[in-house]
Order: structure tokens, then C-alpha cells, then sequence
């Protein structure tokens, strides 16, 4: 990645400050994204799972009682 980095300024006419400043930026920004994917991630599965806990979940019960007496209970 850093190669691709580096080739790519070396292209771009500016002083030599500027590109190490800017190089220093995009490195910084890289790490910070990657840092926040594993929270991405778990804030996913854990919405997953919870739509999942609710689909699941019964809604209504029915129960049907057949003795000498007919008994149903919602």
C-alpha cells in the first residue's frame, strides 16, 4: 500500500513538506478506518441478532382443552 502511496505523489509537483504531510494524513486515516470496522461489525450482528430474537419470539398461543368440557384459551 505504501508503495502505491508513494508512486502516486511522486507525480504531483509540490514541496517535498507538503507531500510528507499529506502522506502522514493518509496514513493516519487508513489506520483510524480500520480500527473502527470490528465495531462496524459487532453493531451489525448484533442488530441481526435482536431482528432475529423478535422474528422468532411466538406471538400468540393457542390452547384447545377437550374434556367433557370444550375449553379454549388465547
Amino acid at each position: 500500500m505504501n508503495n502505491r502511496i508513494y508512486s502516486a505523489f511522486d507525480k504531483i509537483v509540490a514541496g517535498d513538506e507538503l507531500k510528507e504531510k499529506t502522506r502522514l494524513f493518509l496514513r493516519a486515516q487508513i489506520k483510524r478506518r480500520a480500527a473502527r470496522r470490528p465495531a462496524r461489525l459487532a453493531a451489525a450482528l448484533a442488530a441481526f441478532a435482536l431482528a432475529a430474537a423478535f422474528y422468532f419470539a411466538p406471538a400468540a398461543h393457542i390452547g384447545i382443552d377437550v374434556n367433557p368440557a370444550v375449553e379454549i384459551a388465547v
